[in-house]
């Protein structure tokens, strides 16, 4: 971010992820230094090829997670035989490990597997995510790595199989003596989901569907989820593609639980914050490309979106005004498309009164 700095020059401030560590210099060419290094990490990021989901080392109370998750991974193979092998491995796993799944499972020597036992599984790991829930990240977390490494069948067959867990994510939102890391560790699989989204366009609408709009439902997730989505759409600064399509999952989110219109509540405190920092205009504030960001993410969620403009229509009024005639002319039209869709929503409110 850039500041003001003395003698008319501009603080350039560099924040690194994990280390807590900041740089900071002054220059009069403050703009294209926040450009260039913009576009040094955008290139990195590409060229580097770093895997949206980690490689993790195993811990012992992870096995049961892990050696479900491959069972069930393989019950969608394209082989007949691989297919009854992992059925197999999931009635071992189960009774290995005391897991309660009712009446599904039963050895048969000559049993055949269909091609597609979604329902099947569906009900399996709808059951396992209610009587053995504290599998769920470590499976999750499975799913995802293995999800890297498959071809689109079995990646859409992932994505199905995993949300009856993603519902269950919700009960590590806190840590405890049991999971002391439960809260990094939704972070990462939420992390992770949005990473993986970006880099799968033709798996677009299948995130949007079975993640996404599953994610929403779940109250308990809320802050994680939008804090998560933001926290990435930074990442890569207003009006990219991938902070575009960001602002696209979290109007599904919206659509779905109104909670998530708190990020209007966020960009009032954000634009009230800026007066810590006297500045000759405010586009040149150090926290100008974040209020950037969210003025896009706004003006998505808030088409047709009717709770948003009667709860949020003093903040929404309130940054109009701070930002009215501020920053470049796509960001004007930003604010002016985001106040004709509240207006829109309230004309449809009194319409439908």
């Amino acid at each position: 971010g850039a500041g003001q700095a003395a003698g008319g020059e501009q603080l350039v401030l560099i924040r690194f992820d994990g280390s807590g560590a900041a740089l900071a210099f002054a220059s009069p060419k403050h703009e294209l230094l926040v450009k260039a290094i913009r576009s040094a990490r955008a290139r990195y990021a590409t060229h580097t090829a770093a895997p949206a989901v980690a490689e993790r080392a195993i811990r012992p109370a992870d096995v049961p997670g892990t050696l479900l998750n491959v069972a069930l991974l393989n019950c969608g193979s394209e082989s007949a035989t691989l297919r009854i092998s992992a059925y197999r491995m999931l009635i071992s796993v189960v009774a290995t490990f005391n897991m309660d799944v009712g009446q599904e499972l039963a050895f048969a020597s000559d049993l055949c597997l269909p091609p597609n036992p979604l329902q099947f599984i569906f009900r399996i790991c709808t059951r396992l995510s209610q009587t053995a829930p504290d599998m769920t990240q470590e499976l999750l977390a499975e799913a995802l790595l293995a999800f890297t490494k498959s071809t689109g069948s079995t990646k859409a067959w992932i994505l199905h199989y995993v949300q009856p867990w993603l519902r269950a994510l919700g009960q590590f939102t806190h840590n405890s003596e049991a999971h002391p890391d439960a809260v990094a560790r939704t972070q990462d699989i939420v992390r992770s989901l949005a990473r993986l989204h970006l880099k799968e366009p033709g798996m677009y609408m299948h995130f949007k569907e079975h993640v996404w709009s599953l994610l929403a439902e779940v109250d308990e997730l809320t802050d994680v989820v939008l804090d998560t989505l933001v926290a990435v759409a930074l990442e890569y600064g207003a009006l990219t593609v991938e902070a575009e399509l960001i602002a696209d999952v979290l109007a599904t989110a919206a659509g779905r639980n109104a909670r998530y219109n708190k990020l209007v509540p966020r960009l009032r405190k954000l634009v009230a914050h800026t007066c810590t920092l006297s500045v000759s205009h405010i586009a040149t504030h150090q926290l100008w490309p974040e209020i950037a960001v969210y003025m896009r993410l706004l003006l998505t969620i808030s088409f047709s979106n009717t709770s948003l403009a009667e709860e949020y229509l003093p903040d929404i009024a309130f940054v109009t005004c701070m930002l009215l005639k501020a920053g470049p002319g796509l960001v004007q039209a930003t604010l002016h498309g985001t106040v004709m869709h509240v207006v829109h929503s309230l004309a449809l409110t009194q319409c439908n009164g």
